[in-house]
């Protein structure tokens, strides 16, 4: 997986300050020397460039209390009725902000078919992180008698992530197990797949989201081990950079005596490396 660097100082032979022929960005240019930014305004001609077109500034208060008709020919799925998501962010302002970002790239949004393509984005992008509104360890409030004593095994989870570094989709599967405490209480078994799907619905990175799994479980439920393991294939790495297609992350994560058996771990190795390898249902 890939982690942002955290500021730091200027590597040797850094330079800073603004660039004479115009504005500056932070960032390494192409040769690699870290630039600051700048508020300079950049030059109508600079390298032989026409001037950017910079959409003016939005903020929110722009838009309290209204919400921004659809642009002509923008299609029924732009609704202009909700403008704001449940956390009280505006998605018009969100909208704003994204046709700025595609104009500024060169890709066009104002012609027929695209016009509604910002409104789309970010309501998209909205519902795939909508888990980062939800406490998915609700689900496991409700509990019942336990009938019978051993482990508790859910294979074939589908799940659907961002990975917060891209912003791009992953895509896989997960099982879970768990170890009831004697005499403990243990939960409905529909409730493991919502957790998982609430937990990886919002921006993500596969290594956390198998550890949130089996914390949350651990701590709302009276367990003597948790375990789960996820294996995702990654949209960020198989359709940009490294173009890996067909190649799967797989991660782990034990707490209780699925930490400290090494018997018990190997035993739900097994079983979930098998349940992974059978083909999905009706395909």
């Amino acid at each position: 997986m890939t982690f942002l660097p955290t500021a730091g100082p200027a590597p040797a032979g850094a330079t800073t300050g603004p660039d004479p022929a115009g504005p500056t960005r932070t960032g390494p240019d192409p040769a690699g020397t870290p630039i600051e930014a700048s508020t300079a305004p950049e030059p109508a001609a600079r390298a032989g460039r026409p001037p950017a077109t910079v959409p003016p500034a939005v903020s929110p208060a722009d838009f309290t209390g209204h919400v921004a008709a659809p642009p002509p020919g923008a299609g029924v799925d732009a609704d202009p009725g909700d403008g704001v998501d449940a956390l009280g962010h505006s998605l018009i302002v969100a909208e704003q902000h994204c046709r700025a970002m595609l104009t500024a790239l060169g890709i066009p949004t104002d012609r027929d078919g695209v016009r509604a393509t910002p409104r789309r984005f970010v309501r998209a992008l909205d519902e795939l992180t909508r888990g980062r509104r939800l406490d998915p360890g609700r689900h496991l409030e409700v509990t019942f008698p336990a009938e019978g004593a051993g482990e508790v095994l859910i294979d074939g989870i589908r799940l659907v992530a961002v990975c917060e570094h891209h912003l791009l989709p992953f895509t896989g599967v997960a099982v879970v197990a768990y170890l009831p405490s004697a005499g403990a209480r243990i939960a409905g078994l529909s409730k493991f797949p919502r957790l998982v799907t609430e937990f990886a619905a919002r921006p993500q990175v596969q290594e956390r989201l198998t550890r949130q799994i089996v914390e949350t479980i651990a701590a709302r439920l009276d367990t003597d081990g948790v375990a789960c393991m996820i294996r995702a294939e990654h949209s960020c790495m198989s359709c940009r950079g490294a173009l890996a297609a067909g190649s799967h992350t797989q991660t782990t994560h034990y707490e209780g005596r699925y930490a400290t058996s090494e018997a018990l771990r190997t035993e739900f190795l097994r079983s979930a490396r098998y349940q992974m390898s059978r083909p999905a249902a009706g395909s």
